[in-house]
């Protein structure tokens, strides 16, 4: 799904109020070694939310940020929610996956 508006992503970070931000996590998981842009924890979930600055939304950017929701939910035991961030020259977009 495919939201645009910088609104968006000030409701989606917003969750932080009451939650606590982790900024470029490191991620160990079956043997690979990766690095979160951006994990919130609210309650009972994880908000992962990894930031791209290319023009369009690509195939391999999904399946990094599926990859970490993958790892959290499988280490945490709780659930996980994925959002890439295109940041872009005049828009952000933000591409729930």
């Amino acid at each position: 799904m495919k939201i645009d508006s910088n609104n968006s992503f000030k409701s989606l970070t917003s969750l932080t109020v009451d939650g606590k931000v982790y900024k470029e996590v490191p991620l160990s998981f079956n043997g690979e070694i990766k690095q979160v842009d951006l994990l919130i924890k609210k309650d009972d979930r994880y908000i992962v939310i990894d930031y791209k600055s290319s023009e369009n939304v690509m195939t391999k950017h999904i399946k990094q940020v599926g990859y970490y929701k993958r790892a959290l939910k499988e280490i945490f035991l709780k659930g996980v929610d994925g959002y890439l961030c295109y940041v872009r020259d005049d828009e952000v977009e933000i591409v729930e996956v």
